[in-house]
């Protein structure tokens, strides 16, 4: 009994001598502290945390050299005076000077592939790409294209790392998405890409940007995107690339939550002929579609609110064979035609080749047809496209004439712009000789140098334009 007294007042002893000088700790965690910060470690590492680990290391930065002109004036132009009564006496000076841009893109593949917007590297000299690890490479210009934005380089390496490319097909509004890239040239001096976080705002947004390009079908995000960071990919939560930062709409200069992104199918799509001819081959059907309206009804007898009619196709087009006027398109690729702005979405971004899956009805009857895109006849050296006139171009230009060829489009910025031609006019004369047709206008065409006089009926109105080209 005095044992059992003994022992039991020891250990009450040892307790009480251990409350009283705690042991030092070893510096390690206690099993359930350990479970509360693995508990913590795991919710820091969220979805957005691994996504960006994933996509990181294949965001460059990109540095061009390009000789521009800047405008110089003399430091009289300081005093207002001077300026406003000496002002045209001292036109102001161009000079060459050597301009640096910078921007972002992204490595698409192991080898050294990297998409950017061509505006980044518009008329570059040189261009440097740099990646977050610090290595420096000169990247080679592979192919462009400034309709749809969209730049391919290439730098030589061997296992690079790169982004894994995701479907934008498949993106739902209200979806969480990363933008990539280096705001006003890693202003830090630090290639590590800047990273902002937001969701898809819309889908297939059109908008009419700079040096007359037209986007159609971009991503809308609310993620930051500032100078810099065009080229740079946008990706959603798993960290596989769904788009490219293109732009932004801004009333202040800075950014709104108003940024667009090309989706990344259309970069996809356009990689093998960026690489074998180093430009986009685009692809038409040669067809024109109205929405339904009254007259279309009466006409045709259509009797649906949705689909595009069909109202002209092209003689030696290539649904000359397939499709009529009347007929009421109903699917294009397996997207919905609603109307005319979906017809041209789902037709935008077609390639010379590009097989293309119509859905249209015909007396009641659904029909399905594969057809192969075109590429649409080359704008002449002027920057117009002309046809033949044809009872379709005569309704819907309201043409007097059917003598001539009739331009069906003025590309902007064209000689043609320039002067003053316009869509619909008619051509009779070029160079003192009468036009009849296509075939008479080319050879004509072929032949000019530096001078050109037409012949033009505008409605009612018949009269001379001259220019001087070069």
């Amino acid at each position: 009994m005095k044992k059992l007294v003994y022992i039991l007042g020891g250990l009450t002893l040892i307790f009480l001598i251990s409350l009283l000088y705690p042991q030092k700790s070893n510096g390690k965690s206690t099993k359930s502290e350990l479970s509360i910060e693995q508990k913590i470690s795991r919710q820091r590492e969220n979805a957005i945390v691994k996504a960006v680990e994933r996509a990181e290391k294949a965001v460059i930065s990109i540095t061009c050299m390009k000789t521009g002109y800047v405008k110089g004036f003399s430091p009289f132009f300081k005093d207002p005076f001077f300026k406003e009564f000496f002002g045209e006496l001292f036109p102001p000076r161009y000079y060459r000077q050597r301009i640096i841009s910078q921007g972002s893109g992204f490595i698409i593949s192991k080898d050294g592939y990297i998409f950017t917007n061509e505006h980044v590297i518009a008329e570059a000299d040189t261009i440097k790409v740099t990646l977050p690890d610090g290595r420096i490479f000169d990247a080679k210009l592979i192919g462009k294209d400034k309709d749809f934005d969209i730049a391919l380089l290439k730098i030589e390496g061997k296992n690079l790392p790169h982004v894994t490319i995701g479907n934008s097909d498949s993106l739902k509004r209200g979806e969480w998405v990363i933008a990539f890239g280096n705001p006003f040239g890693y202003l830090w001096d630090d290639p590590q890409p800047t990273i902002t976080v937001g969701v898809i705002s819309a889908l297939h947004r059109n908008f009419k940007g700079s040096e007359n390009r037209e986007y159609k079908n971009l991503i809308q995000t609310d993620a930051a995107i500032n100078p810099g960071n065009s080229g740079g990919p946008l990706c959603n939560a798993d960290g596989n690339v769904i788009g490219m930062n293109t732009f932004i709409i801004t009333k202040s200069g800075g950014f709104e939550g108003i940024g667009f992104a090309i989706p990344v199918n259309l970069l996809n799509k356009c990689i093998e002929h960026l690489v074998k001819y180093g430009r986009i081959k685009k692809g038409e059907l040669e067809i024109e579609v109205s929405n339904i309206n009254s007259d279309l009804r009466h006409k045709y007898g259509v009797n649906k609110n949705q689909g595009v009619v069909v109202v002209h196709v092209e003689k030696d087009g290539p649904c000359a064979k397939i499709l009529r006027e009347g007929d009421l398109i109903k699917k294009i690729n397996g997207h919905l035609i609603r109307n005319k702005r979906d017809y041209e979405i789902a037709t935008y971004d077609l390639l010379e080749k590009e097989k293309v899956g119509v859905l249209f009805e015909r007396n009641g009857k659904e029909i399905f047809k594969t057809v192969e895109a075109v590429q649409p006849e080359k704008v002449t050296k002027l920057g117009i496209r002309i046809d033949n006139i044809d009872d379709y171009f005569v309704k819907k230009y309201n043409l007097k004439v059917k003598q001539g060829v009739v331009i069906t489009e003025v590309k902007p910025g064209s000689f043609a712009d320039e002067m003053g031609l316009r869509e619909g006019d008619v051509i009779i004369g070029l160079n003192g000789k009468g036009i009849n047709n296509k075939k008479d206008f080319e050879k004509i065409l072929s032949k000019v140098k530096d001078y050109i006089e037409m012949l033009i009926i505008r409605g009612n109105t018949k009269f001379y334009l001259e220019y001087r080209i070069g």
